[in-house]
């Protein structure tokens, strides 16, 4: 069964991340810079973190994968992305390299794990605001489907506290899937409330 919801973790997250290219190549997406560049040292420093703390393979997958996307959707953000200038976006920035630089002054993988999944966080913070504004900035796809994706590789083996950077990204794909949605969220409220 762990072989079945691995290979599935990893299929959804691959099509979720693939999705999500095409997306920011057709000009449909414009990725939070500051969020991408936070991101890419967050995911490769996570990968390496889980690496060293002998994560299970559910991990280990998906932060590997994660990785490889990281660069490019970094790379693809500096032409096709927008901020990354306020003053909020530059204390979140502030906030997730410290954070980082905390990780890596431990030198304790299991403590590095869960110091980028606080990265993690703070750095999609400018990303949740640009997307609470600009709702269609974004695609739902890599937030859905990344976290069926991530879901199906963190229940492949026991939950242990090396599975927080898969909890803490599940939690962003969230918050982010609510950001897209929030109007046509409240424009149904407000559609039910005046029936």
């Amino acid at each position: 069964m762990q072989d079945v919801l691995l290979s599935l973790g990893a299929l959804f997250s691959i099509i979720s991340l693939t999705i999500y290219l095409v997306s920011i190549l057709r000009g449909r997406t414009k990725p939070h810079r500051v969020t991408r560049f936070v991101l890419f040292f967050v995911i490769v420093l996570n990968f390496i973190s889980v690496l060293a703390a002998h994560g299970n393979l559910g991990a280990e997958l998906y932060g590997g994968i994660l990785a490889v996307y990281g660069i490019v959707f970094l790379l693809l953000s500096l032409k096709h992305g927008m901020g990354g200038t306020t003053l909020f976006d530059l204390t979140c920035l502030i906030i997730a390299i410290v954070g980082v630089i905390g990780w890596q002054v431990t030198g304790n993988a299991l403590l590095g794990v869960w110091l980028a999944a606080a990265a993690d966080i703070v750095a999609y913070t400018p990303a949740f605001v640009k997307t609470w504004k600009q709702p269609n900035s974004e695609t739902p796809w890599l937030y859905t489907l990344g976290n069926l994706g991530a879901f199906l590789s963190l229940i492949a083996y026991k939950i242990s506290a090396v599975s927080i950077f898969q909890i803490a990204t599940i939690l962003c794909g969230v918050i982010m899937v609510v950001c897209i949605y929030h109007k046509q969220i409240t424009t149904i409220r407000l559609f039910s409330a005046s029936r």
